[in-house]
């Protein structure tokens, strides 16, 4: 699996949908992050929900400047992703991208 098997449902991903996810992780990999959010964010509207590559998601609307598309994407691993330790990455990932923080 693209991004480590956290898949949600492995059934619902098209061959199309898993391979936008592992191009859109490969792109991260290589620093174009304006890249990979456009392949994983087609991965996932094509029906995939890989949790790791929703946390690489949204750290590269980080990386590009996006931080609210940032902050949503580790709100919704938050709310979504039954693995305990990716939420808990997400949580304080949220928390270190909060503008009210000194």
């Amino acid at each position: 699996m693209p991004g480590g098997g956290n898949m949600k449902d492995k059934r619902e991903a098209s061959p199309e949908a898993i391979q936008c996810l592992q191009e859109g992780m490969l792109a991260y990999q290589r620093r174009e992050f304006k890249h990979s959010v456009e392949l994983i964010s087609m991965g996932l509207s094509l029906g995939a929900e890989d949790w790791d590559c929703r946390l690489y998601l949204a750290m590269a609307y980080f990386r590009i400047g996006e931080l609210e598309l940032s902050r949503c994407e580790f709100r919704k691993i938050m709310d979504g992703c039954l693995d305990r330790d990716l939420r808990l990455r997400a949580a304080a990932a949220l928390a270190a991208t909060n503008p009210n923080i000194p």
